[in-house]
């Protein structure tokens, strides 16, 4: 099925705005020169977006204008007085939608004429979505057709392989202590739903709050690969979680579900909560862990962190999922040296497995371009 249709004509689109008695926002001008509609993802809301002949005034047939005037009290936020004036005087763009529609306020500009989009689904009670322009609201519609469908193999293209290597890329950014430049491609990267984007961001943010909220590893407890490092920190957060009244029969299920053995896990959840676990890696860098946890024991816990931190280029990560040491996090002893700053130091330092340079992905050729702004493959 084809997603666009052919573009509108300078006339066409001029003409319409004649109709509108208003010069149309760049973006969506350049939209309309390059496909005169489109057909919007189904789990869009907006299934089609019309063409220049289409587009016509909103003109609030709900009547809700007075009832968001009303809530707007004695000193109201801007958005929000732009939000109660939008219903009446914005521009409608879909002809096809599950009572959901697509509106652009000429009132909500910014200082290169964009207007300001809405997404108003009339079935769910909430308040409508805003994206800054046109432009961002399909690229934001592009993220969401990808992302939608990341699990599936057989979906594959030129997006999909460069963000894939925008993860690749940020995994040897970080293992070479390169994490700042790691972080923008893998927020990116998952914004469009790609594998392995969302594990290594979890550890990097782990390590900058290492006493914050919960941090899941979801399915890495499955891997006998990672289980060493990644289900003691799980264990970790459901053991230092008193809110939970439903005992530990629920998170078992959960790390069983994840693919974890149940005895194992349950295991490790025992240690953890009774303060025997140990975190044990294999190798030089298990013998430097041995030695800051007697330091750390003796009192010494400079001296403990600096054995660590010295050690940290003998790191290596199991597999290409896991790209720092997050099991020391779980060591009753150890764990409790690695504040906000260390965990930085920790991140910044380069480890094994770094020895080949991070390669510099070029950018999809058309992605920027108005023809892929929408959520066609």
């Amino acid at each position: 099925m084809r997603l666009g249709r052919p573009g509108a004509d300078e006339a066409v689109i001029v003409a319409a705005e004649e109709r509108l008695g208003r010069r149309l926002p760049p973006s969506y001008r350049q939209f309309l020169a390059v496909s005169d509609g489109w057909h919007v993802d189904e789990t869009a809301g907006v299934y089609q977006l019309g063409g220049a002949t289409d587009i016509d005034w909103f003109q609030d047939p709900y009547d809700v204008t007075p009832v968001f005037e009303q809530n707007l009290g004695d000193d109201p936020r801007r958005e929000d007085v732009l939000l109660a004036g939008m219903w009446r005087r914005a521009l409608r763009l879909e002809t096809d939608s599950d009572i959901s529609h697509a509106l652009l306020d000429p009132g909500d500009q910014d200082q290169d004429g964009e207007w300001a989009l809405y997404v108003f689904r009339g079935w769910s009670g909430e308040l409508p979505d805003r994206y800054p322009s046109f432009r961002a609201y399909m690229e934001a519609m592009y993220r969401g057709f990808h992302s939608d469908r990341a699990e599936r193999t057989d979906f594959v293209n030129a997006t999909t392989r460069f963000h894939d290597a925008r993860v690749e890329e940020s995994r040897l950014l970080s293992l070479r202590g390169r994490y700042e430049e790691a972080v923008p491609l893998l927020e990116e990267a998952l914004s469009f739903g790609r594998p392995h984007s969302a594990v290594l961001l979890t550890q990097i943010r782990h390590l900058l709050e290492p006493h914050g909220f919960r941090r899941s590893y979801g399915d890495l407890v499955a891997d006998p690969r990672y289980l060493p490092e990644i289900l003691p920190v799980e264990a970790m957060t459901r053991a230092h979680d008193d809110r939970r009244l439903d005992g530990d029969g629920r998170w078992l299920e959960a790390m069983t579900a994840c693919g974890a053995v149940r005895e194992a896990a349950g295991s490790v959840l025992d240690a953890v909560k009774d303060g025997t676990h140990r975190y044990t890696p294999p190798g030089p860098w298990g013998r430097a862990v041995a030695q800051a946890r007697e330091s750390a024991r003796a009192g010494a816990s400079d001296a403990a962190w600096r054995t660590l931190r010295d050690a940290l280029p003998l790191w290596e990560a199991p597999g290409p999922s896991l790209i720092a040491p997050i099991g020391l996090l779980a060591d009753p002893v150890l764990g409790p040296l690695i504040t906000p700053e260390r965990g930085r130091e920790i991140l910044a330092a380069p480890r094994a497995g770094a020895t080949e340079p991070a390669r510099s992905v070029e950018a999809v050729p058309t992605r920027r371009r108005p023809r892929r702004a929408g959520p066609g493959r």
